[in-house]
């Protein structure tokens, strides 16, 4: 006797009922926490706020790669699928997460620009495409920018961000361009060549990324390597969770950007209103943080 066929509505009815969705669903977790960084990270006068995006989820990229899946099981894309091809790091760990809820039995994951492989799937395969899925933003522009703003307790002026697949910057601009325009929106990327994980350099980005980035943002910082691991390690000594390499180039990057800004600029912008800096990654991802503890490298 052969198992019934369920409808699309009764699959995402069973999905849901799995006991990681219960967890790691984001439209049901309040993952976003706000830490003010004292004088000693921040010499600016106004204030300055860490947004930890991993509270209550292992990543940020859980709350996109979710979405995706599960716009995915909702047009019922899912059908017969044994195998999710994810191009991306962060992506693929997440994908592997969260592949039970959704019927997948196994991610394998290829490095960006694998087209041959993209292109080309196997039997029973399905490519999960991280750059240019529009689940991705949508995630972050109505769920992550509310928490965003709830977790401020107060009105936003300016918000950085680490930029990888970009779905994440692309979300939180739409949200807060569309609640107040003059909002400054600030894109931090590794310098040509330098790798910081989680993120891509301006080639990369070039290469590999269909969302629309470039309307995303108003200012663009590049960072070393070497500032992101100072980055990192000085907010390790006062924030918790300890924020990842892309949490460091971040902040790296926002501190770029406010020593080389106008005052009377800054003071006009973010007059009763706050700074922010996603931190989407927990260090303690990174071995190699810890390494670093001995030998630090020098301040930024």
């Amino acid at each position: 006797m052969t198992a019934p066929v369920l409808s699309v509505k009764n699959q995402l009815q069973e999905a849901f009922q799995h006991p990681l969705a219960e967890a790691l669903n984001p439209w049901a977790q309040n993952y976003v926490e706000m830490r003010w960084l004292s004088s000693g990270l921040n010499p600016y006068q106004y204030e300055i706020g860490a947004a930890i995006a991993c509270t209550n989820l292992p990543n940020l990229k859980i709350a996109s790669v979710f979405e995706a899946m599960r716009q995915n099981h909702e047009q019922d894309l899912y059908r017969g699928v044994e195998t999710l091809v994810v191009p991306y790091g962060n992506a693929a760990q997440a994908a592997g997460i969260l592949a039970p809820i959704f019927g997948i039995k196994r991610i394998r994951a290829i490095f960006p620009g694998d087209k041959d492989e993209i292109e080309d799937p196997w039997e029973n395969t399905r490519v999960l495409d991280v750059f240019g899925h529009p689940a991705n933003p949508y995630i972050h522009e109505f769920r992550t920018g509310p928490l965003l703003a709830k977790a401020a307790g107060g009105p936003i002026g300016l918000i950085a961000v680490a930029m990888g697949s970009c779905s994440t910057i692309v979300g939180l601009s739409r949200h807060f361009k569309r609640v107040h325009p003059d909002t400054i929106i600030i894109g931090v990327r590794p310098k040509p060549g330098e790798c910081v994980p989680g993120t891509l350099d301006g080639e990369q980005m070039e290469r590999l990324v269909k969302l629309p980035y470039g309307e995303a943002i108003d200012e663009l910082v590049e960072v070393s390597r070497m500032e992101a691991l100072a980055g990192a390690l000085a907010l390790r000594g006062e924030i918790t969770p300890q924020p990842g390499f892309s949490s460091g180039l971040t902040y790296a990057g926002l501190m770029k950007f406010l020593s080389g800004s106008s005052s009377a600029d800054l003071r006009e912008v973010l007059h009763g209103r706050r700074a922010v800096f996603i931190c989407p990654d927990d260090g303690r991802s990174y071995p190699e943080l810890s390494c670093h503890l001995q030998f630090p490298p020098p301040p930024l």
